[in-house]
């Protein structure tokens, strides 16, 4: 049974291409990306944390309350509102990964399904789940071997965080110390980490691909 998707919760979602493709050839791919976060998902959910890789997508979601997600959503019956609301929000998550998908293959002159069918979901359940999944999503363009430096990598939330955007990061991290403190931990922990959730490992043969397309440096 798959995770529902419920108000004042924190998930971590994970999406990405189809066998050995890519989402991201181009600096304009992750631009329109992030445009359409804003569209279809940021009126639903606060956005903590985000990075966009070239053949996978994670963000780290915080769902807006009940009476706001009825209100967007227009749902007058209370009985099916945690139903309904799951619903939804994967709804959401499905237009924006079709929508992106159809102006790629459009673009690309490409046939076909783009992403895997189902994305992942998995419930942050603890303050402490939520500020080591961010540290994680952050990490993850160094820990593929895209880039050396976290800074580096322009296709994630983590220069949001540096540069001192003091709401998102008191609102995530709570302090600039802790802030760099988890991070520390979590460079330690990346690949121990990843195994624990969804059961996903690093893919070798795409850090390869990646290599060999010269692809690093977008």
């Amino acid at each position: 049974m798959r995770t529902k998707l419920l108000p004042n919760k924190f998930y971590h979602i994970y999406n990405r291409v189809i066998g050995e493709e890519f989402l991201f050839f181009e600096e304009r791919n992750y631009a329109f990306f992030l445009e359409k976060i804003n569209l279809y998902l940021s009126p639903f959910m606060k956005i903590h944390a985000y990075a966009l890789l070239p053949d996978q997508v994670h963000l780290l979601v915080e769902i807006i309350s009940d009476e706001k997600l009825s209100e967007r959503f227009e749902i007058d019956n209370p009985q099916e509102l945690t139903e309904i609301i799951s619903q939804k929000l994967s709804k959401q998550f499905s237009k924006l990964f079709s929508c992106y998908a159809q102006a790629f293959n459009k673009v690309y002159k490409r046939k076909g399904s783009l992403f895997i069918k189902n994305f992942k979901r998995k419930e942050l359940v603890n303050t402490f789940d939520v500020q080591r999944m961010a540290a994680y999503i952050h990490l993850t363009p160094v820990h593929l071997g895209l880039v050396k430096s976290v800074y580096d990598w322009r296709w994630s939330s983590y220069r949001n965080f540096y540069n001192g955007n003091s709401n998102i990061l008191k609102q995530t991290f709570e302090s600039v110390k802790n802030f760099n403190y988890i991070h520390t931990l979590m460079e330690i922990n990346h690949e121990c980490f990843s195994n624990t959730i969804f059961g996903l490992k690093i893919r070798m043969e795409s850090i390869s691909l990646l290599r060999r397309k010269n692809l690093s440096k977008v």
